[in-house]
């Protein structure tokens, strides 16, 4: 399979995980697909640009630093717990748990892959010399820098929580 149809054909995947009954489940960990690579680039971005001083990888991506890329992972494992939280006390129902361990170790995979992700559409975009993948979000680059980041992480949590599920029933 191609890899560009891997992410969104396995989201749709995830989506139907907990079955028609308790499909929060499956929306769950769609919106962790999410909150995961995002909250890892803004956390990135912010905290690289108020203490970044160490460079990532400045052949491909000059402006990543290594100061950004920890604040990132840590925002993520932040947002993605309060995420977790969210759906735990206010969307499932009282018989659903979440398995917080779990969560974390996922977190800290799916930030690291999300960084990955981020480097490898910019190692893309060096060798095509372009900036931006489009012009579609003005300010943000095109549509596919948004989601280079979950593309890298999608296929992780699919695969995690297939054989351990985060949730149970």
């Amino acid at each position: 399979m191609p890899d560009y149809q891997l992410s969104p054909g396995l989201i749709c995947q995830l989506r139907d995980i907990g079955g028609a009954v308790h499909n929060t489940v499956g929306i769950f960990y769609i919106v962790i697909c999410l909150v995961l690579p995002w909250t890892a680039d803004a956390g990135a971005y912010f905290i690289g640009s108020a203490m970044g001083k160490h460079k990532l990888c400045p052949n491909i991506s000059p402006k990543k630093s290594v100061e950004g890329a920890v604040g990132g992972v840590i925002i993520s494992v932040l947002c993605t717990a309060a995420t977790c939280l969210i759906f735990q006390y206010w969307i499932f129902s009282s018989g659903v748990k979440i398995h917080y361990f779990a969560v974390i170790l996922m977190s800290l995979a799916g930030a690291g892959l999300s960084i990955l992700g981020d480097l490898s559409f910019s190692l893309v975009k060096r060798g095509c010399h372009i900036k931006d993948f489009g012009n579609v979000l003005p300010g943000h680059g095109g549509l596919l820098d948004r989601f280079d980041s979950v593309i890298f992480v999608v296929p992780m949590i699919y695969f995690v929580t297939t054989m351990y599920p985060v949730v149970t029933i």
